[in-house]
């Protein structure tokens, strides 16, 4: 399925019953070589293939469309129940959480809470429960839980400022133990969510602009994403690289740095 140079498939997910069954979502879109500068177009869209992804459907029937701005949608479906699926769905108009129960077939809206959906271009992660169609997981900002199908939501994990959640992971036979990697790392709970993992449990971040020098062993530098930038080791003296191998190099978190080829104390960036 092809549609132009600017739309690409965004999300793949196939039914968890039946192979011969994937849904795609495509989004027209564009950045900018600038923080927000951004172009979408009018082809976005759900699409269903029954025949192994030989032909394609568009699902449309209660979605916003073209006329409405639809952006980019985020989709889970049901493992318990594949009929049931959630979508996040980014617009300028009618945008929200929404529901399927037959297949994509046919949607409604369950919410226009813009702390759920918003920031799609960001977002758009949505996870169901391995064993319950009706407990849904919302990635965004924060995190945030439904326990009726959608309808109602609350707060899960995630500072109200911004932990900035981007991928769920929930184990698929033991459904308490889940794994939400955000901006600053991955943390894991095997409690659903009563306690979690520190930040630090590994030294892991969302990375821009890796670059290296000459000294052995040679050190890697790059900007995290909302925690600045950072110098490490490419090996530790302990058997691991741990965050106390990591310093800060004082630079933003999109910026370029370089260090000296053949001075590696000075290192430069900016923003």
């Amino acid at each position: 399925m092809y549609i132009n140079h600017n739309t690409g498939a965004i999300q793949v997910e196939f039914d968890p019953t039946n192979p011969e069954i994937i849904y795609a979502d495509l989004w027209e879109h564009q950045e900018g070589p600038w923080e927000n500068a951004s172009f979408s177009g009018p082809n976005s869209g759900l699409y269903k293939s029954t025949d192994g992804g030989n032909t394609w459907k568009p699902l449309t029937q209660g979605l916003p469309g073209a006329q409405q701005g639809l952006g980019r949608i985020g989709f889970g479906i049901s493992p318990s129940n594949p009929k049931r699926m959630y979508a996040t769905v980014d617009a300028r108009a009618n945008a929200g959480v929404y529901r399927s129960d037959d297949g994509g077939e046919s949607w409604k809206i369950t919410t226009n809470d813009r702390r759920i959906y918003g920031r799609g271009s960001d977002f758009a992660e949505i996870k169901v429960h391995p064993k319950n169609p009706d407990v849904v997981y919302s990635a965004n900002v924060a995190s945030y839980r439904s326990n009726d199908g959608g309808y109602t939501w609350a707060s899960f994990k995630g500072a109200p400022g911004g932990d900035d959640y981007h991928r769920i992971w929930i184990n698929p036979l033991q459904p308490d133990i889940m794994l939400f990697a955000a901006d600053q790392g991955a943390i894991v709970t095997v409690n659903a969510g009563r306690t979690w993992s520190s930040w630090y449990n590994q030294p892991t971040a969302q990375l821009y602009h890796v670059a290296t020098d000459n000294q052995f062993p040679y050190w890697v530098y790059g900007g995290q994403q909302e925690s600045g930038a950072i110098g490490t080791a490419s090996r530790g003296n302990g058997g691991q690289i741990s965050f106390r191998d990591w310093m800060g190099v004082g630079a933003d978190e999109v910026c370029l740095r370089s260090p000296d080829p053949k001075k590696p104390d000075i290192i430069y960036g900016g923003a």
